[in-house]
């Protein structure tokens, strides 16, 4: 690693020094009135060759760095030549990092650059200037991180047509290349490339295409023709991080000859019960793939009772089979088959959507369909799924639905890859929320909250997303979302002390978690949440175990409420038992109170034993035996009896 270091240090200082030796000292020929200053910011990397590719973000130290580009351009657009632009860049009103270039001259076309180094410093609010005889200036904002956190990115492949014909471009597929950082939100202006393999046999209408705002970068595929010309071909998307790695994913678009008919072929991985959609294949009765094969005649309607073949291959060899090798298709143009793997993964290891398995549909010679996917090798490779629920609010109005949150559910796999196109199931405690959600290709699904008009509807909602694998179990996420009446008077009413996370500790030395927060929940006269912080005191006991404490300061201690709620901290000791809590808020002189058992203390692990029998109740049964009743008394290390287990 430290070699490697050394070669990327040695880059960025040969550049710097061409950055530096390409400036010259020529004064102005002008300062129009009429100049107009624009300044962009682009995280940078610098590659092998110490050529500058785009990345997602500045990263502190020398794996990436931030280009900074000025612009000097007339009302009509004319570039100014020869404008001296000095750049420079704070943090909290202090001199952050240096430029290979603080002073450069504009070229011919009236643009200027200069290398950001951050000097092993990080930033979220770095403000970059470049200015221009003290008059004219223009300020970007950046973010330098203090980590390498930021890799693996996410590449997602897809297309909009899965087979063209030989029609000289009537037809065509657009591929569509999505790349995420690693907390999943879009990259702009990161250069994917493309390559088409068999190289020929389509056309590729660019080697390469920057991300867009949304992260996608796109080119499109037509045929070349050629009659001869029809397959189905891979188009592999890459893209390299000079500092960190390369992505690559491939997907498959066949080519066929002019036909009245179009066969499509999709696959989606479903559970033990072969009805609900899963993430993934997984060798074994875990999981199988539905294949579905849909025939259309040109005019787009569905084509009844030809029959499609299948066959599966992996590197072009065959593997695995099907529960028919072909089938009639139906009233809807559909032919529905189970793939069953032949007792091994296929699979590429960081790569999320590469197809191992492909599968091919024919109808005849020339209309053919294709799809892949992978098969993983045990549960551990995928399972637990990872379900996140966020929402783009906390709070909507009583209005009968006027206002609404959008409520959205990721999910992934182990490997944080996206589970696509399954079925999320919601609930919500109060207000109306879509029962069901199906997740896009990024794992990500978005249905609306509201209300339903209903003073009930006032209050907290809790609302729940889950999914049920069929073979490995359910998994759940919560958030609140709060319904407001809109004659909110934010005076507080009454408290509630909810039970606590988790809601059982151990004593000190037991083995498990010795503390947890004991919250109050402060709600107005309509049970709506009290925005406004107030201070709320709380007390424990009577009879609390020996040693239990708030924040370890003693049984009493106060907090101010943050969106309603305020929490401590509570401790255990050495003593075992339930924990009564009160909590007093006092306003305008008036005391509001609530007493609630949030917690238990519970024993250590078993530590001593101690036998008890009864000698007055011993009886002789004959031959020199007596039968008595023994007992054993089981206590943890502070001798506290130990619950039954």
């Amino acid at each position: 690693m430290r070699n490697n270091i050394t070669k990327y240090f040695n880059l960025i200082l040969i550049v710097a020094g061409f950055l530096i030796v390409s400036c010259d000292d020529r004064v102005p020929e002008t300062t129009d009135s009429d100049m107009n200053l624009t300044l962009t910011t682009q995280p940078v990397a610098i590659d092998l060759s110490g050529n500058l590719i785009n990345v997602g973000e500045d990263v502190s130290g020398i794996l990436a760095n931030t280009l900074v580009t000025a612009s000097v351009l007339s009302d009509s657009n004319e570039a100014f030549e020869n404008i001296e632009v000095n750049f420079s860049a704070t943090l909290d009103g202090e001199g952050f990092g240096s430029f290979d270039s603080p002073t450069s001259l504009t070229n011919d076309n009236g643009v200027a650059h200069a290398l950001l180094f951050d000097l092993n410093s990080s930033g979220t609010d770095i403000k970059i200037k470049a200015e221009i005889d003290g008059d004219i200036s223009k300020t970007e904002t950046i973010t330098i991180v203090d980590t390498t956190e930021v890799w693996p990115y996410r590449l997602y492949v897809s297309v909009d047509n899965s087979q063209i014909f030989i029609d000289n471009g009537v037809t065509n597929s657009n591929i569509s290349a999505r790349i995420l950082n690693y907390n999943y939100q879009p990259i702009e202006n990161l250069e994917v490339s493309f390559e088409l393999q068999p190289d020929g046999l389509g056309i590729l209408t660019s080697s390469s295409a920057n991300t867009d705002t949304s992260g996608i970068a796109q080119i499109q595929l037509i045929d070349t023709g050629n009659p001869e010309d029809v397959g189905t071909v891979t188009i592999l998307s890459s893209y390299k991080h000079p500092s960190f790695g390369e992505l690559d994913v491939s997907i498959y678009v066949s080519i066929s000859s002019p036909s009245n008919l179009n066969l499509t072929l999709t696959t989606l991985p479903v559970g033990i019960d072969q009805q609900t959609v899963v993430g993934e294949d997984i060798v074994g009765e875990y999981a199988y793939t539905l294949v579905t094969a849909l025939l259309k005649d040109q005019d787009g309607n569905p084509v009844a009772g030809k029959v499609i073949s299948f066959n599966s291959s992996v590197n072009n060899q065959s593997s695995g089979s099907f529960n028919v090798s072909s089938g009639t298709t139906n009233s809807q143009g559909m032919v529905v088959v189970y793939f069953t793997d032949s007792g091994s993964a296929v699979d590429v290891s960081g790569t999320p959507t590469y197809e191992g398995v492909i599968v091919t549909g024919y109808y005849s010679n020339d209309v053919t369909a294709s799809d892949g996917f992978n098969v993983y090798e045990s549960q551990n490779d995928v399972w637990p799924y990872n379900l996140i629920l966020f929402s783009d609010t906390d709070v909507i109005n009583l209005d009968g639905g006027q206002t609404t949150a959008t409520v959205t559910a990721r999910l992934l796999n182990n490997q944080n890859d996206p589970a696509k196109f399954v079925a999320i199931a919601f609930d919500a405690t109060k207000g109306f929320i879509d029962a069901i959600g199906i997740t896009d290709s990024t794992g990500l699904v978005d249905v609306t909250f509201s209300d339903l008009g209903n003073p009930e509807d006032v209050g907290v909602a809790n609302i729940e997303a889950s999914f049920v694998h069929p073979s490995f179990g359910e998994i759940t996420d919560n958030i609140q979302i709060t319904i407001v009446d809109t004659a909110y008077s934010g005076t507080p009413a009454y408290l509630e002390i909810p039970s606590s996370y988790p809601s059982e500790i151990m004593v000190v030395g037991g083995g498990g978690s010795e503390s947890t927060d004991i919250c109050a929940r402060v709600f107005d006269e309509s049970g709506v949440l009290v925005d406004e912080p107030v201070s709320v005191t709380f007390t424990l006991g009577p009879n609390i175990p020996i040693g239990a404490n708030i924040n370890n300061i003693g049984t009493i201690d106060s907090s101010y409420t943050a969106d309603g709620e305020a929490c401590v901290s509570l401790n255990s000791g050495t003593g075992p038992g339930p924990i009564r809590v009160t909590a007093v808020l006092v306003y305008e002189g008036e005391e509001i109170s609530a007493t609630a058992i949030p917690v238990i203390i519970a024993t250590g692990p078993p530590a001593n034993i101690e036998a008890e029998y009864d000698p007055l109740n011993t009886l002789p049964v004959g031959g020199g035996y007596y039968q008595t009743e023994a007992s054993a008394m089981v206590y943890d290390l502070w001798y506290n009896p130990v619950a039954d287990s």
